[in-house]
């Protein structure tokens, strides 16, 4: 399958690894290109039909991680994506017309393992998020040739730190370890959450 965004396939992955003398982790890059592939398949209608999108969660923070250079990312269950309520009848629409099923928040492609969760703006995610996800403003990122829409690096960490899930506790642990909270980042937080994560950078 030729993704439209210039992705590679997983084939094509290994065949330049092997090309380039680099060994990888099959297992690990199987389990990505599945991720990225679900997140193509949704994030290119959502993106030919303007509707406004971004993509946060573990996947937005295994690509800034993946981006910093840093070997210390953690493979994702699903691909989250934010939008706004009033546009889920249109997403549910544009991802019926490419494969998925399901409807409310979550969705799923034949084709692919993973399945996408959607969660909306202005809304809590889960009873342990104390702040609503906050409005769509995203960065562009670019992995193994997927260029998405990824949440900012600052509203990425206040959404983990937001959260006291132990998934959310290992984000932060990934990020700080690459280097993606900065003093400024840093200097930008509430003092709850600064908090938080002084916190786990001494419990962790």
């Amino acid at each position: 399958m030729r993704l439209k965004t210039g992705m590679l396939t997983f084939e094509q992955f290994l065949q330049k690894a092997a090309d380039e003398g680099r060994s990888v982790n099959g297992l690990w890059e199987e389990r990505l290109f599945d991720v990225l592939g679900v997140t193509e398949k949704i994030t290119v209608p959502l993106t030919a039909q303007s509707i406004p999108h971004e993509i946060i969660g573990g996947l937005a923070v295994l690509i800034h991680v993946e981006a910093s250079g840093s070997a210390g990312g953690v493979m994702t269950l699903d691909s989250d994506v934010l939008i706004r309520r009033w546009d889920l009848p249109n997403v549910i629409e544009a991802a019926k017309e490419n494969g998925f099923t399901g409807s409310g928040d979550r969705l799923r492609h034949a084709t692919f393992r993973t399945p996408v969760h959607l969660h909306f703006t202005g809304e809590a995610s889960s009873d342990t998020q104390a702040m609503p996800n906050p409005e769509i403003s995203p960065t562009r990122e670019t992995l193994h040739g997927l260029d998405v829409p990824v949440m900012r690096l600052h509203d990425l960490v206040l959404t983990r730190l937001n959260s006291e899930r132990t998934i959310d506790r290992v984000s932060i642990r990934s990020m700080d370890a690459a280097g993606l909270i900065t003093a400024d980042v840093e200097a930008a937080m509430p003092q709850k959450l600064r908090s938080r994560l002084l916190n786990i950078r001494e419990t962790e």
